[in-house]
């Protein structure tokens, strides 16, 4: 591809007590961007992080990435590293030290979604709604 993106992503943690969000600012590069479009691009990196910044406060910056070295493992395994786990926490509540981890990244997003899931609203409850009004 021959695209220079900037993003951010989201990444929710564990539940309940555990619950940990974490921003990761994302710069990629693709593999057919030339030279000079790369150098351009390359030149507002500073101030697209922080454009970014004023919306989020980012934990980790994976800055001159190829779209292939973007997988969810790699991604977590980096902000693992850049995190501080309060393990006597993590002890108490019998969990493991792995809260950064995609096991406690799909349970967050799994219950994340569960708690987006909007349902729809009865047909006869919302005719009711309508002759009270």
């Amino acid at each position: 591809s021959d695209l220079v993106m900037f993003g951010l992503l989201r990444l929710g943690f564990g539940v309940g007590r555990l619950k940990r969000t974490k921003f990761v600012f994302v710069h990629l590069i693709g593999c057919d961007v030339s030279a000079v479009k790369r150098g351009r691009l390359n030149s507002i990196r500073f101030a697209m992080e922080e454009a970014v910044k004023r919306y989020a406060s980012t934990s980790l910056s994976l800055a001159d990435t190829a779209p292939e070295d973007l997988g969810l493992e790699d991604i977590i395994k980096r902000v693992r590293q850049t995190a501080v786990v309060d393990d006597d926490v993590l002890a108490s509540d019998g969990a493991t030290r792995s809260i950064f981890s995609v096991e406690a990244f799909r349970q967050a997003l799994a219950q994340e979604q569960a708690g987006v899931e909007v349902e729809e609203p009865d047909d006869d409850a919302v005719d009711s709604e309508a002759e009270d009004a």
